[in-house]
């Protein structure tokens, strides 16, 4: 290997890697606990050192690892989305050790586009997590206006100050605006992104949506710029990537010098890893209000800065696009791809986003912010209707909480009036008696008969332990007993 092979120019799956990167950094900024595991800690520290070693397979193999890893560790409960960046980092580090192997054993020459085996299947991925999402929308309760989650995620949009001249609480002919609206979106990008001649619009309509989303959740905004670069053609791809590298050079090596880029890179790593760890360590920077926080205003570039980051990248390529005429291009094929066994990946993804439906479970299955009920024997779907479809049994067992020592467990539960899984309830305790050595007192409804339990650490019923691929994949949530049901994600 030469050295100008190593110092090649930017490529199109180096570009993707970047984008890949700044969407962990942005997720581990936003939520997780790095005092949690070693592999948090590791996964931020090799997403930084991926954003400048981009054209490293075993850099990125390593980024994809330790993702995969901090996501495990943290399930059964995750985001939808992160959950989901989890599958194509699988992907990725399939892709990419295969390419490592082959390398070492066939001494084949070096190829730069490594991952371009399992690009068509993420992109199929990507199109079917938004008709499931979707799906999952066409239930009683999301059409409702006074519980909708597409009218509250209005709310906390406004509320949080960003959209002031706008009514927090929208008459009822825009809450139906609101909804109608939202699933017209979901359900046009991604049949924009299927077409050949559509990719720029969808980039346009996707993008915009997300960045107005992204205005409370802002770490998502970042895995759409990756997620939606692999839509772009070829023709119009390399081009910009190009523009990129040079806009990245320019504003780095000409602006400062080598050096000076170089220590301006470790002063922002420096930078974000202070205060991703600051923000976990207090919690008390939020993202869902900004206006909590009007004393620490001059917080709010720092606080938004995923946000802005996504939308300067999102208006580059649109300007670029537009500028160069790259709109014309047509793409090639979206999701045929020669390694087959990569397909393998979707008929798992389908059976988790249908797990609701089947009983099994109700987190990480792109059922985000979609009212979608289906506990308790009950079931709002409008397609999937009845209990006909449940082959598990975990959603209906349902208990209710009437008094416990334990004063999480009595707010949530209690005074929240919320039901929850036996399941869980068998887990919540075994977790707790693992961590603490408190008595734990409960009294609980379950099947019509009231129990009381004086010490749940001696109670074998509730200290049956569940598998342990049935404790890391399977989390249900609470359901409220409230006339007005609450969204959630």
């Amino acid at each position: 290997m030469t050295h100008s092979e190593t110092r090649s120019n930017l490529s199109y799956t180096s570009l993707f890697m970047m984008l890949w990167c700044l969407m962990i950094i942005a997720e581990y900024d936003n939520m997780f606990n790095w005092r949690d595991s070693p592999y948090h800690v590791l996964s931020i520290l090799t997403a930084y050192t991926g954003l400048f070693f981009a054209r490293s397979k075993y850099v990125m193999a390593a980024v994809c690892l330790f993702q995969i890893l901090s996501c495990f560790k943290d399930m059964p409960v995750t985001a939808n989305h992160w959950f989901f960046s989890m599958i194509l980092s699988g992907l990725l580090l399939c892709t990419l050790g295969w390419q490592i192997v082959s390398d070492r054993f066939n001494n084949a020459p070096i190829d730069t586009e490594y991952p371009k085996k399992v690009y068509p299947v993420i992109r199929l991925l990507v199109v079917l997590m938004y008709f499931m999402a979707v799906f999952h929308k066409l239930n009683t309760d999301f059409f409702d206006p006074q519980v909708s989650c597409a009218v509250h995620i209005w709310e906390q949009i406004v509320s949080g100050g960003f959209m002031v001249p706008l009514p927090a609480d929208p008459p009822l002919w825009f809450r139906h605006v609101l909804i109608y609206g939202t699933l017209l979106i979901e359900m046009t990008i991604p049949v924009l992104l299927s077409m050949r001649r559509t990719w720029f619009v969808a980039l346009i309509v996707g993008g915009g949506f997300h960045l107005m989303t992204g205005l409370i959740m802002r770490h998502f905004p970042v895995l759409v710029c990756a997620l939606y670069f692999l839509f772009i053609p070829k023709g119009a791809a390399r081009p910009l990537t190009q523009k990129f590298e040079t806009l990245i050079r320019r504003i780095s090596q000409d602006s400062f010098g080598v050096i000076g880029a170089l220590i301006l890179q470790a002063v922002v790593m420096t930078l974000g890893s202070v205060l991703a760890f600051l923000h976990d360590y207090s919690r008390e920077i939020g993202h869902y209000r900004w206006g909590a926080y009007a004393d620490q205003s001059a917080l709010w570039p720092l606080l938004r800065v995923w946000w802005l980051l996504a939308a300067a990248v999102f208006g580059l390529t649109v300007f670029f696009v537009i500028r160069h005429g790259y709109y014309r291009i047509q793409r090639d094929q979206l999701f045929r791809t020669r390694w087959f066994a990569a397909y393998a990946v979707v008929p798992v993804f389908m059976l988790n986003c249908l797990a609701p439906y089947l009983g099994l479970k109700t987190v990480d299955t792109m059922a985000m912010w979609s009212n979608l009920n289906t506990l308790n024997g009950e079931n709002n779907h409008m397609v999937l209707r009845g209990n006909g479809w449940k082959v598990f049994p975990y959603g209906d067992d349902m208990v209710e909480i009437i008094d416990t020592n334990v004063p999480e467990w009595r707010q949530k539960l209690v005074y929240e009036n919320r039901l929850v899984a036996w399941t869980m309830l068998k887990q919540m305790v075994q977790d707790r008696v693992r961590t603490s050595r408190a008595r734990i007192y409960l009294k609980y409804r379950r099947g019509g008969h009231v129990e009381t339990v004086d010490d749940a650490a001696w109670n074998p019923e509730l200290m049956d332990a569940n598998p342990y691929w049935f404790r890391k994949c399977v989390f249900i949530k609470f359901v409220s007993q409230g006339e007005v049901r609450e969204c959630s994600w």
